[in-house]
C-alpha cells in the first residue's frame, strides 16, 4: 500500500444524504479554518522536480524522496520534513499528477529495537493527524537498513468544508499524511481489516469492525464507477479521467464511524483519498451506491479542475454535479429524482443556485441537481464539455450551465416538469397558502422573510371569502410557490388567479391543480370546482430573467360555489354518426343567457369540434364520419360551457342509451312512489322496460298507464303491438293495432314487408343473436327478456 489516511474535518464534502437531515439556517459567512498543530518539525528541505527529469530530495539524516523521470505530469517543489517521534512528510503548494514511480526511503537502527523485535518485522505506516497508522505499501532494504515507502502520497493545500456543524468552515488546510516505521508486533492501531481485490484501484482499509462482504462490495462498485468514469469523462487527447489510480497505486477508502456524513472525498493530497460512514453503508445499499458515484465524480473533478481555487469559487457545482452523478447512479428517472431531492432540500428552487452553499450548512446545492439533470438532458455531454473547459478554473460554471441549458427559454419548464414530479406526495417549500374551509378563509404566512426559515407561520381567518394579496422578489433562475386548498366541499368554489410583474399583466407562470392526487399543469386561469373534484391548487412564479429581480403581485380569490351542474347524457353513435347530449341543472334561464357552447370530442385520435345553443333539453351534437366503427370506439371529450371550462378525466366511459334508461327507470320509479307523475310516467316507464328487452313488464306499465288514463288506450295499444315486433311476431303487431287499417300500421307498411322478408326467411339467425346478446348482458348484470331484443346503438347489431 502507499499510505493511509483519516478524515477529521470535510476536504471536499461529497454527502449525498445527512443521515438526519441539518435545519434551515439563513446565510451566514464563511469562518476561516485555522490549521490544525501538527508535530513539531526538527528538519526540513525544498527542492523543485522537473516532471521530465524526476529528482530527488535529501535531509542530512538519511531520508530521502525520490521521483523517476515523468513521474510527475507538470513541474513541482517537493518539502520533505522530518518531525519528532520519526515521523516523515512530503508536501507540495502545486498539484502535479503522478504518472510514475515514487519512493520515500525512510533509515533505521537495529540496534533501536526492542528486545523480541527482528529487522525482518519493520514495515511503514501512514499516521493521520497524529490519530491513525493504516499500513502502506513498502519494501524493506535490510542492506541499507531502510524501509521505502511505495508511492507516498504528498500532502498539499486543499479546500475543506466541516458539515454537520453550526456552519460550513471553510480554509486551507496543510500538512496531515506522515510516515513512519513500525514493527510488526504492533501493526493493527486502528485497523481492522485491509481488502485489496486483485485487479482493482482501490484499497479498503476499515477502520471499524464490519462484514468483509462490505469491503469487497465498496471496492467491486468502486471499481465499476472507475471504469464508467475513465471511459466517459475521458481527456481530449484520450486520457482517462482517474488514470493516476491503478492496480499498482490504488485510491485509498477508509471505512469508520463519520457520524452525519454517509461519504466524503478528500483533496487535501496530490491523489485524494475516500472516507465512508462505517455504519450508513450497512444500511441500504441504493444510498450506499449513491454515496460512491458521488464520491467518485470529485475524483473526476479534482482531476480536471484543480479544487484548490475551483471548489472555493464555485462550491454549490461540485456538490450539485457529485450529486446528479449519485442519482444517476442509483438508476432514477427525473420524478424520481425531484421526489429524493425534495425530501431534504424543499425549497431548493427558491434559493439562487450560487447561494446555496448558505443554506442548510451547505447541503442545499445538492438539490440543484435537478437543475444538471435538466441542463445535460438538453445537452448530453454538457458536464463533460464543462469540466475540460476553463470555466471550472474561471468561476464561470453558472454562466456555462445557463447557456448549454438556455435556461433564459427553458427554466420555465423546468420548474413546472419539478412540480408535477413532486406532486402530490411531496411538496415544496411555499411563501404562502390559503386554507378553504366551510365557513371561513385561512391565510397562513411565513414569520421570517428568510426563505427555508422554519419559523411559526402567521395565521389569519377571515370569515368571508374573497380576494388575498401577496408579493414577492424572485431572483433571476429561481421559483418560489404558493398553494390554495380546500376541504372537501359539496358543491365546490371557485379560484381567480391575478398574477403582475413589475406592476403588468404577467402570464408566465405556472398553475397547477391537483384532482383525484393526479396533478395538471397549466397557465394561470379560473378554476372551477375547488373542494370538489379539485383539491388543491399550486402557483409556481418563477422569474427566468438572467439580468434582474423581478416583482410579482399574485392576487388569489375565492368565490363560494354557483349552483351550477352538468350532466353528460352520454356520447351515442348510431351506425357511423356519432352524437353527444348535454343538460344543464338547473336549466340555462336560471342562470342567464345561454351562450354558445363549443364541444371537442377525441374519437380514435381524432378530433371533433362543434359549437351549439344550450337550450331548454341541453345541446346535442353530431358528427358523420365513416371511419366511425359501430361499438368499437373510445371517447374523451371537454366542453366548453357558459365561457367555464369543464375536462372529463381520463377516457369517458361511453353511457349508452341502455345506460340512461337504467338511470331513468331509478328516477321514474321514485316520481310514481312519490306521486309527482301519473300515467305519463307508467308509458315512459314501459318505454324504457321495452328497451332493455323486459317484456313482461314493459305491458304490466302499459296496462297501468292505460287503467290511470284511458284516453290514453290507443298510445297504449300502439306501445304494446311495439312489443309484438321486438318478438317478431308481425302477424300480432298487425293484430294488437286492430288490423293494417290502423294509420300507424299503414305508415309503417313498407317497413313491415322488409321486417317480414329478414325475420321469416331468417328467423333463426335472429333468434340466435337474440341469445347471444341475452348472454351479454346477464354477463353485465342487465335483466333480459325471454323472447326478444332491441339492440341499442352502441350494441354490435352484426359482428
Amino acid at each position: 500500500m502507499r499510505r493511509a489516511s483519516l478524515l477529521l474535518v470535510l476536504a471536499l464534502a461529497g454527502c449525498p444524504r445527512h443521515k438526519e437531515a441539518p435545519p434551515a439556517v439563513s446565510p451566514a459567512p464563511a469562518v476561516p479554518e485555522a490549521v490544525a498543530p501538527g508535530p513539531k518539525v526538527v528538519e526540513e528541505l525544498e527542492a523543485p522536480i522537473k516532471g521530465s527529469q524526476g529528482g530527488r530530495v535529501a535531509l542530512a539524516g538519511g531520508a530521502r524522496f525520490e521521483a523517476a523521470p515523468g513521474a510527475f505530469g507538470g513541474d513541482t517543489k517537493i518539502r520533505l520534513a522530518r518531525a519528532e517521534g520519526g515521523l516523515y512528510s512530503l508536501s507540495s503548494s502545486e498539484r502535479p499528477r503522478v504518472r510514475g514511480a515514487l519512493t520515500l526511503t525512510l533509515p533505521y537502527d537495529p540496534a533501536a529495537l526492542a528486545p523480541g523485535e527482528s529487522e525482518d518485522g519493520l514495515m511503514a505506516a501512514a499516521v493521520v493527524d497524529g490519530t491513525l497508522m493504516a499500513p502502506a505499501r513498502f519494501r524493506l532494504d535490510k542492506a541499507n537498513r531502510a524501509v521505502v515507502v511505495l508511492d507516498p502520497d504528498i500532502s498539499c493545500p486543499g479546500p475543506s468544508f466541516r458539515q454537520g456543524a453550526t456552519s460550513p468552515r471553510r480554509g486551507l488546510r496543510g500538512i496531515n499524511i506522515w510516515y513512519m516505521i513500525i514493527h510488526m508486533l504492533k501493526y493493527g492501531t486502528g485497523v481492522k481489516q485491509v481488502v485489496e481485490l486483485p485487479g482493482h484501484c482501490f484499497c479498503i482499509v476499515c477502520n471499524e469492525t464490519v462484514p468483509r462482504e462490505l469491503a469487497e462490495d465498496i471496492s467491486t462498485t468502486l471499481q465499476k464507477i472507475y471504469d464508467l468514469y475513465t471511459r466517459e469523462y475521458a481527456a481530449v487527447d484520450g486520457t482517462p479521467a482517474l488514470a493516476r489510480f491503478t492496480p499498482r497505486h490504488r485510491m485509498f477508502v477508509y471505512v469508520r464511524n463519520n457520524p452525519g456524513v454517509n461519504g466524503e472525498y478528500e483533496a487535501r493530497s496530490i491523489d485524494g483519498y475516500m472516507v465512508i460512514d462505517a455504519k450508513s453503508a450497512q444500511g441500504k445499499r441504493d444510498e450506499l451506491v449513491g454515496t460512491l458515484y458521488h464520491e467518485m465524480f470529485h475524483a473526476v473533478q479534482d482531476t480536471y479542475c484543480g479544487m484548490i481555487l475551483g471548489a472555493i469559487a464555485s462550491m454549490w457545482w461540485y456538490e450539485a454535479t457529485a450529486e446528479w452523478a449519485g442519482l444517476k447512479g442509483r438508476g432514477l428517472k427525473f420524478p424520481e429524482m425531484v421526489r429524493e431531492e425534495f425530501a431534504t432540500y424543499p425549497y431548493v428552487l427558491s434559493v439562487p443556485p450560487q447561494e446555496s452553499r448558505s443554506y442548510m450548512e451547505g447541503m442545499l446545492s445538492y438539490g440543484d441537481a435537478l437543475l444538471i439533470e435538466h441542463v445535460n438532458a438538453r445537452k448530453p455531454g454538457h458536464l463533460k464539455d464543462t469540466l475540460q473547459s476553463w470555466a471550472t478554473r474561471s468561476g464561470a460554471l453558472f454562466d456555462r450551465l445557463v447557456e448549454d441549458g438556455r435556461l433564459g427559454q427553458t427554466y420555465g419548464d423546468y420548474a413546472r416538469d419539478v412540480l408535477l414530479a413532486v406532486l402530490p406526495d411531496r411538496a415544496p417549500w411555499i411563501d404562502a397558502s390559503l386554507h378553504v374551509a366551510a365557513s371561513e378563509l385561512r391565510q397562513f404566512k411565513h414569520g421570517s422573510t428568510e426563505i427555508g426559515d422554519p419559523a411559526t407561520p402567521n395565521v389569519e381567518r377571515f370569515p368571508d371569502f374573497g380576494e388575498r394579496r401577496f408579493a414577492v422578489d424572485v431572483a433571476p433562475f429561481t421559483t418560489r410557490f404558493f398553494m390554495v386548498r380546500a376541504e372537501p366541499r359539496k358543491e365546490g368554489a371557485s379560484l381567480e388567479v391575478g398574477l403582475l410583474r413589475d406592476g403588468k399583466p404577467w402570464t408566465d407562470a405556472w398553475m397547477v391543480t391537483v384532482a383525484k392526487g393526479s396533478p395538471r399543469a397549466l397557465r394561470p386561469a379560473a378554476v372551477r370546482d375547488l373542494g370538489g373534484s379539485v383539491s388543491d391548487v399550486w402557483l409556481a412564479v418563477y422569474n427566468a430573467d438572467p439580468e434582474a429581480n423581478h416583482r410579482f403581485d399574485v392576487s388569489l380569490t375565492v368565490r363560494p360555489a354557483t349552483a351550477r351542474k352538468w350532466k353528460m347524457y352520454g356520447i351515442e353513435q348510431e351506425g357511423h354518426m356519432l352524437s353527444i347530449v348535454l343538460d344543464a341543472d338547473p336549466p340555462p334561464a336560471k342562470i342567464g343567457p345561454a351562450r354558445w357552447t363549443r364541444l371537442k370530442l377525441t374519437v380514435n385520435g381524432r378530433t371533433y369540434t362543434s359549437y351549439g345553443r344550450i337550450a331548454e333539453n341541453g345541446a346535442a351534437f353530431e358528427w358523420p364520419d365513416p371511419a366511425l366503427k359501430p361499438g368499437k370506439n373510445s371517447y374523451t371529450a371537454s366542453v366548453n360551457a357558459f365561457g367555464e371550462t369543464v375536462t372529463l378525466d381520463g377516457v369517458v366511459e361511453s353511457r349508452t342509451s341502455r345506460d340512461y334508461a337504467l338511470e331513468q327507470i331509478a328516477h321514474l320509479k321514485k316520481d310514481i312512489a312519490d306521486r309527482k307523475k301519473g300515467a305519463e310516467a307508467w308509458i315512459e316507464l314501459g318505454d324504457n322496460y321495452a328497451y332493455l328487452c323486459e317484456q313482461s313488464e314493459a305491458k304490466a306499465a302499459y296496462e297501468k298507464a292505460r287503467a290511470l288514463e284511458p284516453r290514453r288506450d290507443d298510445e297504449v295499444r300502439v306501445k304494446l303491438a311495439i312489443l309484438r315486433i321486438y318478438e317478431a311476431d308481425l302477424d300480432g303487431f298487425v293484430a294488437a293495432l286492430g288490423g293494417e287499417d290502423h294509420p300507424y300500421a299503414k305508415s309503417r307498411r313498407a317497413d313491415l314487408a322488409r321486417w317480414s322478408v329478414w325475420w321469416k326467411d331468417d328467423l333463426a339467425g335472429y333468434r340466435r343473436y337474440n341469445e347471444m346478446n341475452k348472454a351479454e348482458r346477464a354477463r353485465e348484470g342487465v335483466k333480459v327478456g325471454d323472447v326478444g331484443i332491441f339492440p341499442g346503438p352502441d350494441d354490435e347489431i352484426l359482428k
